[in-house]
């Protein structure tokens, strides 16, 4: 609203004492605003650091995995991990290794298998829950690297390395690998405030009416080796489960395998009568009367060039008579008929055609049925990739941002934030979206559109998979160009591509509305030819009626003709006018 106000004129704010000139207002908000901007920018590059850095982006991928196999896919993250880096430094004509050590967030994959929630007091999601509970494995040298370092009991673990692994449940499989490694187990709940004080944890930065804080514990052979609180203040659970397709009242999800169940099992179930009755049918069966035949080789089995002999004292001298084959019907085509049928409805039930895994099948090979049919399909990727930006992107990055502001040095980084997960369903929507970009840019160049060229340049680039700035001066370069062109004249060329682009989409423009008039006078054209033939079939009609019936669609298709013909040179004229 201040806008729209003067700036010499005097305005009163809500909440503040005193009038001041509107310019003045304006002013300290845009600095503040360009203050948040900045701070804003700094945490998000800090926060992409992390993420590169610790591979977030091939742990993502393997989540989605995870998540379209089995229905779920789990990652944790912020962990805080000691990281080393080695840098080679040269003092004095001598080159020495430089390792430095710093405890930094990242983001592991978490097997489906391990991790135990609160269910089913959780609902749709773990973070509902008082608890989570995780299984691990470690070796005996990761246990001892343990001791010495912060928060870790180093008598326990001496207890656990002395009394060697124990399980709690029954290992099935290979027994003499499970026996060197030791079940680790990692719990993030709410514990008692006295528990963890005995613990030796400092709990005097929560408020003594809290009993209960969020902690974290990590428990080797039913030994608590390492009793912490939990590293976000907020006491927030660092899992995030992606589901492929939400179960209600379960965290967990069901994946592709388990959809196409039914199908995948009337497929296996066809293939396996389809190889029975191909076995059955691809040799006749023999049925022999023994009273009248014998074999000369004294046995029944039959092979190639076997001989029978017709008995002496037998009443029927045909042979053929006394052998009569039996040929077991070939039922393949309606076999693969039910099989290519629970194919399609595995795709149906999935929403995963053959069409996004590179086979294009009965799709049309038309501009515009492949268009359709692309947009049809891309319903199952913007849902998982909207499922994806709700359930892992916003509350992982969120304490991201969280752990930034409990830890992060900079404060010129820190801010209240909000996170808004938007990027895999425009990175989706951008893919879709490809084939278009390139008009778009086109279409940049008319200021006519208001577009600017830049932007536009730098979304097509970004939807071919190409860095912009790869390609773009840097900032010093451009603004040379830019004082340059300012000396000189600009360039005709420009102004050529100026007017014809907008030439260009006058014609578009023109030519939309002739097509929209052609399609209504077609319209028009077949509703009456409908209604002349419906007439012509009657069988009430004289010779005389039907012979001018067939004049008249004569005439109207003469007349259709002209009307087409008139347009077309209506449209070529409009075009050498705007030209």
């Amino acid at each position: 609203q201040l806008k729209k106000v003067p700036d010499e004129q005097v305005v009163q704010l809500p909440g503040v004492q005193g009038a001041h000139p509107a310019g003045k207002v304006k002013a300290a908000a845009e600095q503040i605003m360009e203050k948040a901007k900045k701070c804003a920018e700094k945490a998000e590059t800090r926060i992409k650091d992390w993420l590169t850095e610790c591979q977030w982006h091939g742990k993502a991928r393997r989540q989605i995995d995870d998540a379209a196999r089995i229905g779920s896919g789990i990652v944790k993250g912020p962990i805080p991990k000691l990281k080393k880096h080695y840098a080679w430094r040269d003092e004095n004509g001598v080159q020495s290794l430089a390792i430095q050590e710093e405890i930094k967030p990242v983001t592991d994959v978490v097997d489906y298998w391990n991790l135990f929630p609160d269910y089913p007091a959780c609902g749709e999601s773990i973070h509902n829950g008082s608890f989570v509970w995780e299984r691990g494995e470690i070796t005996k040298k990761t246990l001892q690297d343990l001791r010495g370092q912060e928060g870790y009991f180093d008598s326990q673990i001496e207890l656990c390395l002395s009394e060697g692994p124990h399980r709690f449940e029954v290992e099935q499989g290979d027994q003499e690998e499970a026996k060197s490694l030791y079940e680790i187990w990692w719990f993030h709940g709410a514990l008692d405030r006295d528990d963890m004080i005995a613990a030796g944890c400092d709990c005097s930065s929560f408020d003594e009416k809290y009993i209960s804080i969020p902690a974290s514990l990590e428990i080797v052979n039913g030994k608590i080796i390492k009793a912490a609180l939990n590293i976000l203040d907020k006491g927030s659970f660092p899992y995030d489960i992606l589901t492929w397709r939400r179960r209600p009242g379960m965290p967990w999800g069901q994946g592709i395998s388990r959809q196409i169940r039914p199908a995948q099992q009337a497929i296996t179930a066809c293939f396996r009568a389809l190889m029975e009755n191909a076995g059955l049918s691809a040799k006749p069966m023999l049925a022999v009367l023994r009273r009248y035949l014998t074999p000369t080789d004294g046995t029944w089995d039959l092979f190639g060039g076997k001989v029978f002999e017709v008995d002496d004292d037998a009443d029927m001298r045909e042979a053929k008579n006394a052998i009569t084959s039996i040929q077991i019907e070939s039922r393949q085509q309606e076999l693969l008929a039910i099989i290519q049928f629970n194919k399609q409805l595995a795709e149906d039930i999935t929403g995963q055609p053959m069409l996004l895994q590179g086979q294009q099948g009965k799709a049309p090979d038309t501009v515009g049925g492949m268009t359709i049919l692309n947009s049809n399909a891309s319903v199952t990727r913007r849902r998982i990739a909207r499922q994806f930006d709700d359930q892992v992107i916003e509350p992982g990055i969120t304490r991201y941002y969280d752990y930034l502001m409990q830890y992060g040095e900079d404060e010129e980084e820190k801010g209240l934030f909000i996170v808004d997960a938007r990027s895999s369903s425009v990175l989706v929507e951008r893919d879709i979206q490809n084939k278009n970009m390139i008009q778009l840019l086109g279409a940049s160049v008319n200021p006519a559109y208001g577009a600017d060229p830049r932007k536009a340049y730098a979304e097509t680039c970004k939807a071919m998979k190409i860095d912009p700035k790869r390609l773009q001066y840097d900032d010093a370069k451009w603004e040379e160009m830019q004082s340059n062109a300012q000396k000189t004249p600009p360039d005709p060329r420009i102004q050529v591509a100026q007017l014809n682009a907008d030439a260009d989409a006058k014609i578009e423009a023109a030519r939309q509305q002739f097509d929209g008039q052609q399609a209504e006078l077609d319209r028009n054209n077949k509703i009456a030819l409908e209604m002349i033939n419906e007439r012509i079939s009657s069988t009430e009609l004289s010779a005389v009626e039907r012979e001018t019936l067939m004049k008249l669609k004569t005439q109207l298709a003469m007349w259709a003709g002209d009307k087409t013909q008139e347009q077309d040179f209506e449209l070529a004229a409009h075009k050498v006018d705007i030209h």
